[in-house]
């Protein structure tokens, strides 16, 4: 994502106003777009639509919403790192021309996954057979976004990339609420439907237009799950400990059923729903600023290394490197600081506005600091994982699920009053935890770098310089053979 983060940068430069909004905008739609686009579109059709359905068929609209984007993010954990490790090596060795077909062909096996899951989950309510097709669709459809919006990293026109996703919440919004006045919940949810067919025929449109197709399937995406095994575990145990806390609110907490698994929170999950937004500005600031500054730093590093410069000069790199760091986390830490503080000052009115109870207010508060934590948590795990300490982040990331559980368990025993201390907790301790790892990674990072380096043939460099590792690998052992 570094390099989207470049050229959002060349659109700051513009020191102009206008040049920064392009370019804070760009970086929202990109890190955040599906969430985005996704909350106004409810929003609007929530308030809209409430004339045509009944208190059952919003609460089941919005619940087969919630789910959706519970089970995609969930299960596409397990395969959200590996496959950006794999775009990660096709940039570097600059196999662009094989893209499209690569995110097709990944793209098979999500689909096929998703649709056995959705129809297994939807398989155990009591709803109508259109509800259920419909909801089977807009599972396929959300968890198809996930897979674009990795490959997005690779295009350049943003502005096609925004007007997809302004396209698609128009459409949304505007097809639920005509829909629903004739076809009630299952209308709502074909206008949801029809807005993310827009988005994501868009986004795949913006793909071929730039990288085209060439006619062959690549099963080279299995070999990375084998090769980076370990990788599965990063994504799958961060979503995991995200949603834990609001599945157990959903079946243990004051819900109520909808039909079979479905349940409807109207407490805890609809105001930490609502905190999570303050998220979108710091995941911008982290994209456009931070990891920018960071990767220039860290590139330099292992330049000098690869250049043999002197022991001085790579002890001096890394210190510009930790003082990179730091000075932009200082950037976020304060604009984040400052965000929270005034959710937490004006949360009646906040919740007043988007037409939730003032009772929810502590939870609110509540969880915008957690989220506060969770963030800074995310970000540094995102660092480690550049040092790759990967099993580091496992351990971070498991640490947080468990936390979340039994911290939640207990806000669940103790009663309302408690609620959303559980999340905040888990938050808390991944950041204190996300700290400790990462302050003892840069300190050592200089150490591991030579240590761990395999011992290779000098002969392979000499290769290396115009093909990928595999390939030279594979010349020396044919002739060896």
């Amino acid at each position: 994502m570094a390099g989207i983060g470049f050229r959002l940068k060349k659109i700051l430069a513009d020191d102009t106003y206008t040049g920064l909004i392009k370019g804070y905008f760009f970086g929202s739609v990109l890190s955040s777009g599906p969430w985005i686009f996704t909350i106004i579109s409810l929003a609007v059709t929530q308030l809209f639509s409430a004339r045509y359905l009944t208190i059952q068929e919003a609460d089941t609209f919005t619940t087969s919403i919630t789910y959706t984007f519970a089970l995609s993010l969930i299960t596409f954990g397990l395969m959200d790192a590996v496959i950006t490790r794999y775009l990660a090596d096709k940039l570097f060795f600059k196999e662009v021309r094989i893209l499209f077909a690569s995110f097709i062909s990944i793209l098979s096996p999500v689909l096929l996954l998703q649709v056995t899951l959705a129809s297994l989950l939807y398989s155990f309510a009591d709803f109508s057979w259109s509800y259920k097709l419909a909801g089977i669709s807009l599972h396929v459809l959300v968890s198809s976004l996930w897979v674009v919006m990795i490959f997005l990293s690779a295009t350049k026109n943003y502005i096609a990339i925004a007007i997809s996703f302004l396209a698609g919440a128009i459409v949304s919004a505007l097809a639920s609420i005509e829909f629903s006045r004739d076809f009630g919940a299952v209308g709502a949810l074909g206008g949801v439907i029809l807005g993310q067919a827009v988005i994501l025929g868009g986004l795949v449109w913006r793909l071929y237009h730039e990288f085209q197709f060439y006619p062959f399937f690549s099963n080279e995406i299995f070999y990375y799950y084998r090769k980076y095994a370990s990788l599965i575990w990063v994504g799958f145990l961060y979503n995991a400990g995200l949603w834990v806390d609001k599945i157990l609110f959903w079946f243990l907490g004051p819900s109520i059923r909808i039909s079979g698994p479905f349940y409807s929170d109207e407490l805890y999950g609809s105001a930490l729903y609502l905190s999570y937004v303050t998220m979108i500005p710091a995941l911008t600031i982290f994209l456009v600023k931070i990891e920018t500054s960071f990767y220039i730093a860290f590139r330099a590093f292992y330049q000098a290394i690869e250049a043999k410069k002197g022991l001085t000069e790579i002890l001096k790199i890394k210190e510009q490197l930790i003082l990179s760091l730091r000075a932009s986390a200082r950037l976020l830490v304060t604009f984040q600081i400052g965000l929270c503080l005034s959710c937490v000052v004006f949360a009646p009115v906040i919740l007043n506005f988007f037409k939730l109870r003032q009772e929810l207010v502590a939870i609110f508060q509540i969880g915008t600091i957690g989220v506060f934590f969770q963030v800074l948590m995310v970000m540094m795990g995102i660092i480690i994982l550049y040092f790759n300490g990967i099993q580091k982040v496992i351990f971070l990331y498991a640490a947080f699920f468990v936390t979340n559980l039994l911290f939640s368990l207990l806000s669940l025993k103790w009663g309302f009053p408690t609620y959303g201390y559980g999340f905040t907790a888990a938050c808390f301790i991944g950041f204190i935890m996300a700290y400790r790892l990462l302050e003892k990674q840069i300190q050592n990072f200089d150490y591991e770098t030579f240590v761990y380096q395999p011992i290779m043939s000098p002969n392979i460099y000499k290769i290396q310089e115009t093909e990928p590792l595999e390939h030279a690998q594979f010349k020396m052992e044919t002739k060896s053979g």
